[in-house]
C-alpha cells in the first residue's frame, strides 16, 4: 500500500508545483503596414491588399519594423545557377524577385522559405522554396536570409512557381501575411 500512496503523493506535488508556473504568454501581434505617398495606412491582416511594385511596405514584429520594397518581379523558365550554368524550374517557372530590406531593430527573416505563390484561382501553393530556386544566381546576388537593424540589403528571392501569373506575399514568422505582389 506504500507505493499506490508514494505515486499518488507525488502525483500531487507535480500538480501543485504546476499551478505555480509561470503563465503562459499570449502569442506577439503581427500587424502590417504600407508606406504611401501620404502616409501610412493599415490594413487588417485577413485582409490582403495588393501593392505596386516598388512600393514598401512595412511589417511590426516584435517592436521592429521590417521594411521590404518589391522593386522588380520577373517570371522565367530558367536562371544562371551556381552548381550548373543554367537551372531548371521543377514547377514550370521561376518568379524572380528583386527586394530591399531594412529593419529597426534586432534582425529580421526574409529568405525564400518565408514567401508564398497563389495562383490566380485563389490556390495556394505549400512549397515555392526548392532545390532548384535555391540553386540560382550567385550568392552575392541573393538577398540574404536575414536582415540586421541599421543595414539595409537588396537582392534576388527566387520562388519555384506552378503558375505562370498569380500574387505573392512575405508572411512573417508571427503569421501575417496581409500584402500581396502580382506577377
Amino acid at each position: 500500500m506504500a507505493r499506490p500512496r508514494r505515486a499518488l503523493g507525488g502525483l500531487v506535488a507535480v500538480i501543485a508545483l504546476s499551478a505555480c508556473s509561470v503563465p503562459a504568454q499570449e502569442p506577439s501581434t503581427t500587424t502590417m503596414t504600407a508606406t504611401a505617398t501620404g502616409g501610412m495606412t493599415s490594413a487588417p491582416v485577413d485582409t490582403p491588399t495588393a501593392v505596386p511594385l516598388g512600393q514598401p511596405v512595412e511589417v511590426a514584429m516584435d517592436g521592429a519594423v521590417l521594411r521590404l520594397t518589391l522593386e522588380s518581379v520577373a517570371v522565367v523558365t530558367e536562371c544562371p545557377g551556381r552548381a550548373a550554368p543554367v537551372q531548371q524550374p521543377v514547377f514550370g517557372h521561376f518568379v524572380v524577385l528583386h527586394i530591399a530590406a531594412s529593419v529597426t531593430e534586432s534582425y529580421a527573416p526574409v529568405g525564400a522559405e518565408l514567401f508564398r505563390i497563389t495562383a490566380p484561382d485563389g490556390r495556394t501553393q505549400s512549397v515555392s522554396s526548392t532545390d532548384a530556386s535555391w540553386a540560382c544566381f550567385e550568392p552575392a546576388e541573393l538577398l540574404p536570409a536575414f536582415v540586421d537593424a541599421g543595414e539595409p540589403v537588396s537582392g534576388v528571392v527566387v520562388l519555384d512557381s506552378a503558375t505562370e501569373h498569380g500574387t505573392v506575399s512575405y508572411n512573417s514568422p508571427g503569421g501575417a501575411n496581409g500584402w500581396f505582389w502580382s506577377f
